[in-house]
């Protein structure tokens, strides 16, 4: 392609390989070519065509165990032509690398040229063990935790910032919602949620886990 273009699409070293900015724009062009025909082709064959072949999925460490891989095992058990390839990993793997078909994420989408669908809100709730509490004095304002020992969970770029939400009464019955964030601290880190809760559950910090997504 390189050759009939007369341009430099891959940058090339002896360790990697990256896209340049006119192989970016190949790229992102083409799949939405492809994407047309398929979406051409579905119409042709009709809603009775069952999909069929691979499918690369990545999601993160701690979420995927709650939800992704029981949707995964219902969606195989559903479409048995699907062969599904599930990779999980603590950092979100970049877009360029052109690895995986679908990618589950927390935030907003990390490039524009993402086509991203919102699956649900990630809301959590802070807790702590009696004992914890009974060292250490139950907070009573989001601020108080800035005193604590709480325990952090990395999902990515996201840590070390809790963000607290309350709804109020606004003008005209409307409700609104206020928000405040708040920086902890604490020496107990990790990726999976399971391993917070259990660190809480000893009492050796206050936790903030996962309730939804």
């Amino acid at each position: 392609m390189e050759e009939r273009l007369g341009l430099t699409l891959v940058n090339r070293t002896t360790r990697r390989m990256s896209l340049t900015p006119e192989g970016e724009t190949y790229l992102e062009t083409a799949r939405k070519i492809l994407g047309e025909i398929d979406d051409l082709e579905n119409f042709l064959w009709g809603t009775t065509q069952s999909p069929k072949g691979l499918l690369r999925v990545n999601a993160t460490l701690g979420f995927r165990r709650s939800y992704v891989a029981p949707l995964v095992s219902g969606f195989v058990q559903r479409y048995t032509d699907v062969d599904v390839q599930l990779q999980l990993s603590v950092t979100p793997p970049p877009l360029s690398d052109d690895v995986y078909d679908v990618c589950v994420r927390f935030g907003p989408p990390p490039d524009t040229r993402a086509i991203a669908r919102f699956l649900g809100r990630n809301r959590r709730i802070l807790c702590a063990s009696p004992a914890y509490l009974q060292r250490h004095g139950e907070p009573k304002a989001p601020q108080d935790l800035m005193k604590h020992n709480c325990i952090g969970i990395r999902q990515g770029d996201e840590y070390g910032v809790w963000r607290f939400t309350h709804s109020r009464a606004g003008g005209r019955g409307a409700a609104k919602q206020d928000e405040q964030n708040v920086r902890i601290r604490g020496n107990l880190t990790t990726n999976d949620g399971g391993v917070a809760v259990n660190w809480a559950l000893a009492g050796t910090a206050s936790c903030c886990g996962r309730s939804g997504t």
